[in-house]
């Protein structure tokens, strides 16, 4: 996004500024009136719960990316990577008994994908007790790596950029809700800055795509 940003800055001959947060934290900020422009979530219901409130411009909204869902362990751990059968998930995430798994909080995108996985393979019943509830997904992926945690669910685009952890499975894409980002313009107090759509249609657009192919995300659909 920073990068997407600074080159939009420099064909638009405009200043962005760029803010990193959970989607439901940034929703609720716009919502209680942060100055905000365009709106990039990892959720459309925050999407739409910023819709109900007339704070978004209708029809404006774009499919930026998409994303995968990875089970990682620490690197240095003994697990090796699985073959993608559920016989051996179920035995990764419950022979450890003592061992805690990293989840963002169900409230979460990354946390609520993570749980419908898991259940969509039968073993959400197995594992609650051993969840380490993390705020966000980024914060999952901190346990795994600082190994406060044996395994963690996370974005196959943050274990990518965290050199301590290692990929052991990637989840079938129909186990859960699409991973879908989208970016939409923002008209708090109904007024929409003229550059706005130009940068959500950017986003969108082959140079945005490239931006995101580039981090590991997948092309919008």
């Amino acid at each position: 996004m920073q990068a997407a940003a600074e080159e939009f800055e420099q064909l638009r001959r405009l200043e962005t500024n760029c803010v990193f947060a959970g989607t439901a934290q940034l929703a609720r900020q716009i919502g209680q009136g942060a100055p905000a422009h365009v709106f990039v979530a990892a959720d459309d219901q925050w999407t739409d719960w910023l819709a109900e409130r007339g704070l978004i411009l209708r029809g404006s909204q774009r499919i930026v990316a998409s994303n995968r869902l990875v089970l990682i362990a620490p690197v240095g751990a003994e697990e090796a990577a699985l073959a993608l059968n559920e016989g051996g998930l179920r035995e990764m995430l419950t022979r450890d008994r003592e061992g805690r798994i990293a989840l963002a909080l169900p409230e979460v995108p990354a946390g609520a994908y993570a749980r419908q996985t898991l259940g969509a393979h039968g073993l959400m019943a197995e594992v609650e007790d051993r969840i380490a509830p993390a705020e966000n997904v980024r914060v999952a992926l901190a346990y795994v790596a600082r190994e406060e945690a044996a395994l963690g669910v996370v974005y196959a685009t943050d274990a990518a950029v965290e050199e301590r952890v290692k990929v052991l499975y990637e989840f079938p894409a129909t186990s859960h809700d699409p991973i879908l980002y989208s970016a939409v313009a923002v008209a708090a107090g109904g007024v929409v800055h003229p550059e706005t759509q130009a940068f959500v249609d950017y986003l969108a657009g082959p140079a945005g795509q490239a931006w995101f192919a580039g981090a590991g995300f997948v092309g919008a659909p």
